[in-house]
């Protein structure tokens, strides 16, 4: 597992909304600036 990045966490916390509106019922993962979506969490966490 990945160390918290403050970063990452502030992207998702700015875009949350945005992400639910576009990608609803979708998994979202944020790592190193990178954001990813994904219909399952392993999904989203092997992208």
């Amino acid at each position: 597992m990945n160390k918290f990045n403050p970063k990452d966490d502030q992207l998702i916390r700015k875009n949350f909304e945005k992400f639910v509106k576009k990608h609803p019922g979708e998994y979202v993962a944020v790592a190193d600036g990178k954001i990813v979506f994904a219909r399952t969490r392993p999904d989203a966490e092997k992208k």
